[in-house]
């Protein structure tokens, strides 16, 4: 079975919490970049998450993959 999607609600803070992320970051760090679901995460080559909003600094944009997979973002 599967889940059932985000709610209205949902969506619309995540969209603007990205916004805010991203203008943030666009001052502060550049290089970095905002993530929105769904992309899976791989934690310590074992756990596959899918966090709604999440940020890679410049200095770690290695572990972004072409395709789009993250690996180890929590060490």
């Amino acid at each position: 079975m599967k889940d059932p999607s985000p709610n209205v609600i949902h969506q619309c803070v995540s969209r603007r919490l990205q916004r805010i992320l991203e203008d943030y970051f666009w001052e502060v760090d550049p290089e970095g970049e905002i993530f929105n679901a769904p992309l899976d995460v791989t934690l310590l080559d074992i756990t596959v998450v899918q966090p709604d909003v999440f940020y890679v600094s410049g200095e770690q944009k290695q572990i972004v993959k072409d395709a789009r997979m993250l690996q180890r973002v929590f060490q």
